[in-house]
């Protein structure tokens, strides 16, 4: 197939019109009338994951995170930003990136992640025309306690942390979720019924104020977070491109949870 009819059958479902005005999203690297007969996908473009496409027969890496992102006054390289351009020109490797049009999506990173979590009832944080909206809200099947939530997620996310404030051992049903930098939307979540609401790089103040309003926390890595949607990503793609997909395994640090005032080891909680 050739790589712009690949990308005309994905984006009919994934629009670029979903993306923020600030994005940059889309095809960002390919030879002019190339072709490929599987894809694979990965968080991030790396030498390492643009290397494991290529000995995988992939002719095009999908990626939520842009590769290219502010405009490039030189290439210089080695390094961390020519780096991944350069093997990917050198292996014909197509790169491909679906970043806040898959946030938005009604199939993207927040639904994948409630789903992973077994919310019901999903409705979005915050609507946006069009598509599904930013961050997720749900209902657990029955009340837990916020951190046996928070336990839950090395397991369901497979995450290697999160941090925990607010009043953990109360019960929550309610729980509200964005994957990535989601600290701005937690009086939306309040506002709507959550009692834990899930996100990454919330702010000091932000935390403060959340968590003063009588809202449990859990502050997660960005990475990790969003990482745990690529396999409905992966299978979002093989189903609209029509081609073969395959997820890479990205490496992940040591795993920690760390709840406010103390480390428990991943072994703990699973």
């Amino acid at each position: 197939m050739r790589i712009d009819e690949w990308v005309r059958r994905v984006e009919a479902s994934l629009p670029p019109s979903w993306c923020a005005s600030w994005d940059n999203a889309g095809l960002l690297v390919a030879r002019r009338g190339g072709e490929l007969a599987r894809v694979a996908v990965a968080l991030e473009a790396t030498p390492e994951t643009v290397e494991a496409a290529h000995l995988r027969g992939c002719g095009l890496l999908a990626v939520h995170h842009p590769i290219l992102f502010r405009p490039l006054r030189r290439i210089l390289y080695p390094s961390p930003q020519a780096d991944p351009l350069l093997a990917a020109v050198a292996g014909d490797v197509a790169i491909y990136a679906a970043h806040t049009n898959w946030d938005v999506s009604p199939e993207g990173t927040n639904v994948c992640l409630a789903r992973k979590l077994g919310l019901e009832n999903l409705v979005p944080l915050e609507l946006q025309p069009g598509a599904w909206g930013l961050g997720a809200l749900g209902s657990l099947p029955a009340p837990v306690s916020g951190m046996e939530v928070l336990r839950s997620l090395s397991r369901l996310w497979g995450v290697t942390w999160v941090r925990g404030l607010g009043g953990l051992d109360r019960p929550v049903s309610r729980v509200a979720l964005c994957g990535g930098s989601g600290g701005d939307l937690w009086e939306e979540a309040r506002a709507q019924g959550a009692e834990l609401f899930l996100t990454a790089d919330m702010g000091y103040h932000l935390q403060l104020d959340a968590v003063r309003s009588g809202l449990a926390l859990g502050v997660l890595d960005h990475g990790e977070m969003e990482r745990a949607s690529m396999e409905g990503f992966a299978r979002f793609l093989e189903n609209r491109g029509g081609l073969p997909v395959s997820l890479l395994v990205e490496p992940q640090d040591p795993a920690r949870f760390v709840f406010a005032d103390r480390v428990i080891s991943r072994g703990e909680v699973e």
